[in-house]
């Protein structure tokens, strides 16, 4: 989801920061991110990525695209990103994580959110969406 995401705001000319690891990350770093989309297809080149949301500076908005199991290690990960007036959009299904966010980053900055797009990695720098 972040992927998708990041890439439509990426593509649209908005300053964004992908945190990622692994050969997904090699892949962004080298190639950027190519996404396949029933609303076009499109690729960001370059991207800024890293494995250390400290590299990123203060944000704007923090867009949490994990899920619900991976969230409490990606809300502490996160926290180099939140300045006073940053927001932080949670996506996880269940009506628990934007709680678990305030608990750590506080009330005022959470907005929960909700996305109804069917997408997922396709492979190292590749998103695929399929609908929503």
């Amino acid at each position: 989801m972040g992927g998708y995401v990041g890439g439509r705001l990426a593509a649209a000319g908005h300053d964004v920061g992908f945190v990622a690891r692994g050969a997904h990350l090699a892949a962004l770093r080298r190639d950027g991110l190519a996404v396949t989309s029933v609303a076009g297809d499109f690729t960001v080149a370059p991207v800024r990525a890293t494995d250390d949301p400290g590299e990123l500076g203060e944000a704007d908005f923090v867009l949490l695209a994990v899920k619900t199991w991976q969230l409490e290690p990606a809300i502490t990960a996160v926290k180099p990103l939140n300045g006073r007036e940053t927001a932080v959009v949670t996506t996880q299904n269940g009506v628990d994580a934007p709680g678990q966010v305030a608990d750590v980053i506080g009330r005022s900055a959470v907005l929960p959110g909700a996305v109804e797009v069917i997408a997922f990695l396709d492979g190292p720098g590749r998103v695929r969406q399929l609908g929503g």
